[in-house]
C-alpha cells in the first residue's frame, strides 16, 4: 500500500471511526450499476441475464463446496479489479499505540441454509487478521448474503475478537458485490470494515477481491454449464445421438522394460447438464450427459462400452448402453449424449448409474452414480434440489397459505454453559431450519414463531415462552407447535424424563425442565391442539456412562412421561432405550433430516399438495428406521404418542403448493 493510500485510510477512519463521525466510510452512498455472475466462461447480469433465484442457488452451491477454505482478501481498483495490495489495512486508534490492523483472509466454516423466499444465504465465518504483527484471535461469527435488488447484493458478517491484553472488540464487515466469478473463485465489491471496543477502534473502506484457494473434491465438483437464459424445449423425447470427440492425454516418458503382457487401465468421469442450469431435470427440458473415458494403461482396451442403470426416466433418455470403441494406450474419447425429457416425467429423486465394460474384462472396478431431482411441468412448487441430502435449500412460501392463529416455539441447544456437557452436533442448525419451514410451509407468521437457541434457551427463557408468551397469543382456533433439539436426561430410576436447558445440568433436577411440565403447560392452553416434535438426547447424567460420539440417546423407558394430553400429540425421535443419531452427510439430526424432507412434500403420499401428521409420521418413521439400520448400524424407531391416532393423523401440517 502506498504512503498516499495509508494517509487516505487514516483520514477516513479518524473521521468516521470510534471517536468522531461525519465521514462517508459506509456503503450507503455506494451505487452499483450492475452485478455480474460468471461461470463456465459465460457472464450474466443479475436481473436481465440471470434471475435472483438462480443467482443465489449458484452461489449457495459454490459456497457449500468451499467450507473451511480460506478466501484471501486484497485491495483492488474498482474499474479493472487489478490488485493494489496483498491484504486489507485499516487504521486503528487506541490500544498500546495507533497503527494499522491488517485483514488477510476469511474462512467460511459453515453454510447454514438458503432461504429462497428472502433470497438470502446464511453462513458462519472466521476472519484472520493481525495488529503490530501479532495475530488477532476471532471467534466464529455469523453472516448473510442477500439479494436486495438487481443492483444491490450485500454480504454482512460480524465476530468478536481479542488481541493480547486489549479487551474484546466487536468486528464487522459489509460488502456490496458487483462481480462474482465462480470459475476463478473470486468475489469482488465495495467493502466497509472495522472494529470497536472499550480500548480500541478502527474503520476502513474501499474495493476488495476475495479469492478462494484449495481444490474441490471430485465427488462435489459437478458444475452445470448450460446458460441460465435458455428456455426448456417442450418437445417429446428424442433419440440420442452419441458423439465421440478425441481427448488429448499428455505423453508419458518411454521406458524399456520386459513385460509378459500389456494391459489397459480405464478411467472415466461424467457430467450431467440441464438446459436451464437450475440442477433440476424438468419435463420438456434437454439433458446432456458427457462422459470422458481415458486409457492410462499400456495395452489397448477393446470394445469399450458404457452401461447405464437406475431410474427409468433417465434410462429412457440414455438407453441401457452406448459404445465407446477401442482405445489404444494413452488415448481417450469424449462421449456426449443428448435427449429431451417427456413433459409428464415423474417428480422424484432420480439416479443414473454409469459403468464401463471391456472385451477382456479390463474395466474399472467402480461405477459412478448421479443423483438429481426430476419434476413434471405441472408441478411447479416442488423444491429444486440437486440431491436428496439438501434440505437446507429453504422452500419459498406457498402463495396465499397463511395460518395467522397458529403459534410455534422452536428450541435448539448445541452448546451448553456447563463445560462438562458435550456439544449436541447440529442441534442449533436443526432448530433454525425447522423454524423456516414452519414459516414458509406451515403458514405460521414469523411474529408467532419463537426461536430459542443456545444462550437464549435458558431454563427461565423456555419457561417464560411456554407459560407467559404462548397463552397471550393462543386462542381456541390455534394450533401450537413445539420443537426441541438438544440434550435430554432421565431420572436415575427411569420414571421421569427432562430436557436440559442451556444453563442446566443432569445432576441437578432443579435445573432441568420435566417433559410432564411442558405437557401440562400445553394442555392448559385454549388452543384446539398442539404438536410436540422431539429430536432429543441425554449425555453425562449421574450414574450413566458417556455415550459414543455422534449419538444422542433418548431414553423413553417411562413412556407415560410422554403420554399426550387430550389436545396434544408427541412425535419423538426414538422409542424404548434406543438412541437417536446425527446424520453427518446432511449436517442434521437423522430424525430432523427426514422431518424436513417430509414437510417439504416427500411425505405427501396421495399427491394432493398437503402433508398431514399421519403422512409425516409414516414417512419419518420408515426412513429413519431404514437409514439407521443400513447406514449407521443402529436401531432407531420414532414413536408417536396421541390419545387418538385417528383424530391427529389427519391434521394438515404443511402445504407444498
Amino acid at each position: 500500500m502506498s504512503v498516499l493510500s495509508l494517509i487516505k485510510s487514516m483520514i477516513i477512519v479518524m473521521c468516521g471511526g470510534l471517536f468522531l463521525s461525519g465521514c462517508a466510510s459506509s456503503l450507503k452512498d455506494v451505487k452499483v450499476e450492475k452485478v455480474q455472475l460468471c461461470e463456465h466462461k459465460q457472464c450474466a447480469t443479475l436481473g436481465s441475464g440471470i434471475d435472483a433465484d438462480s443467482f443465489v442457488s449458484r452461489i449457495y452451491a459454490f459456497l457449500s463446496r468451499r467450507i473451511n477454505q480460506d478466501a484471501k482478501l486484497t485491495e483492488a481498483e474498482p474499474q479493472t479489479r487489478e490488485l493494489t495490495s496483498d491484504s486489507i489495512k485499516y487504521f486503528t486508534q487506541g490500544g498500546p499505540l495507533p497503527f494499522f490492523t491488517t485483514l488477510y483472509s476469511v474462512k467460511f466454516t459453515d453454510v447454514s441454509y438458503l432461504d429462497r423466499e428472502k433470497k438470502e444465504i446464511r453462513f458462519k465465518l472466521r476472519p484472520w487478521s493481525s495488529f503490530l504483527g501479532v495475530p488477532v484471535l476471532c471467534a466464529e461469527g455469523e453472516g448473510t448474503l442477500t439479494v436486495r435488488s438487481p443492483q444491490d447484493v450485500q454480504l454482512e458478517t460480524s465476530s468478536f475478537c481479542t488481541w493480547l491484553v486489549v479487551g474484546t472488540v466487536s468486528w464487522e464487515m459489509k460488502l456490496k458485490l458487483d462481480h462474482i466469478d465462480l470459475d476463478k473463485a473470486t468475489f469482488a465489491g465495495y467493502y466497509s470494515t472495522g472494529h470497536a471496543g472499550p480500548a480500541s477502534g478502527g474503520k476502513g473502506s474501499g474495493y476488495q477481491v476475495a479469492t478462494f484457494g484449495g481444490q474441490l473434491s471430485p465427488a462435489q465438483d459437478t458444475p452445470i454449464s448450460a446458460s441460465a437464459s435458455q428456455q426448456p424445449s417442450m418437445q417429446p423425447a428424442q433419440p440420442i445421438k452419441p458423439k465421440s470427440v478425441p481427448v488429448s492425454v499428455a505423453a508419458k516418458p518411454i521406458e524399456v522394460v520386459k513385460v509378459s503382457s500389456q494391459t489397459p487401465k480405464l478411467q472415466f468421469k461424467l457430467e450431467l447438464k440441464d438446459q436451464n442450469s437450475n440442477r433440476v431435470l424438468e419435463g420438456g427440458e434437454e439433458v446432456v450427459l458427457v462422459v470422458e473415458v481415458v486409457n492410462q494403461g499400456e495395452g489397448t482396451a477393446e470394445d469399450v462400452q458404457l452401461h447405464f442403470s437406475g431410474t427409468q426416466s433417465l434410462l429412457t433418455l440414455f438407453g441401457p448402453k452406448q459404445p465407446v470403441g477401442n482405445l489404444v494406450s494413452g488415448a481417450g474419447k469424449r462421449i456426449e449424449l443428448k435427449g429431451v425429457l417427456p413433459t409428464n416425467v415423474s417428480s422424484e429423486n432420480a439416479e443414473l448409474k454409469v459403468g464401463l465394460s471391456e472385451r477382456h474384462g479390463f474395466a474399472p472396478s467402480e461405477a459412478r452414480v448421479v443423483r438429481v431431482a426430476t419434476r413434471g411441468v405441472e408441478i411447479r412448487e416442488v423444491v429444486e434440489v440437486v440431491s436428496d441430502l439438501n434440505v437446507d435449500d429453504i422452500p419459498a412460501k406457498v402463495s396465499g397459505y397463511v395460518k395467522p392463529e397458529d403459534v410455534a416455539v422452536v428450541i435448539g441447544i448445541g452448546a451448553y454453559r456447563e463445560a462438562s456437557l458435550p456439544a449436541v452436533k447440529y442441534a442449533r442448525r436443526d432448530a433454525e431450519v425447522v423454524a423456516k419451514y414452519l414459516e414458509n410451509l406451515s403458514g405460521i407468521p414469523k411474529a408467532n414463531i419463537a426461536l430459542l437457541t443456545d444462550a437464549n434457551a435458558t431454563k427461565s427463557d423456555i419457561e417464560a415462552y411456554l407459560e407467559d408468551w404462548l397463552p397471550r397469543r393462543v386462542n381456541a382456533n390455534s394450533r401450537v407447535y413445539l420443537y426441541y433439539a438438544g440434550h435430554g436426561a432421565p431420572e436415575p430410576d427411569g420414571t421421569k424424563a427432562y430436557i436440559v436447558p442451556y444453563d442446566g445440568h443432569p445432576d441437578f433436577t432443579s435445573k432441568l425442565i420435566p417433559l410432564a411440565r411442558i405437557q401440562e403447560a400445553l394442555n392448559r392452553l385454549k388452543a384446539r391442539e398442539s404438536v410436540v416434535l422431539l429430536d432429543s438426547c441425554f449425555s453425562g447424567a449421574s450414574g450413566r456412562s458417556v455415550m459414543q460420539s455422534g449419538i444422542r440417546p433418548l431414553v423413553l423407558s417411562g413412556q407415560r412421561q410422554l403420554a399426550a394430553g387430550e389436545k396434544s400429540v408427541v412425535v419423538a425421535s426414538a422409542s424404548g432405550s434406543e438412541v437417536t443419531s446425527d446424520f453427518d452427510q446432511a449436517r442434521h439430526g437423522l430424525f430432523t433430516y427426514y422431518l424436513l424432507k417430509g414437510l417439504r412434500g416427500e411425505a405427501d403420499r396421495n399427491g394432493n399438495g398437503r402433508v398431514t401428521l399421519g403422512e409425516l409420521f409414516a414417512f419419518v418413521s420408515s426412513n429413519v428406521t431404514m437409514t439407521a439400520s443400513r447406514e449407521l448400524n443402529r436401531t432407531q424407531t420414532p414413536v408417536m404418542l396421541a390419545p387418538s391416532d385417528a383424530k391427529f393423523s389427519g391434521l394438515e401440517i404443511t402445504r407444498t403448493r
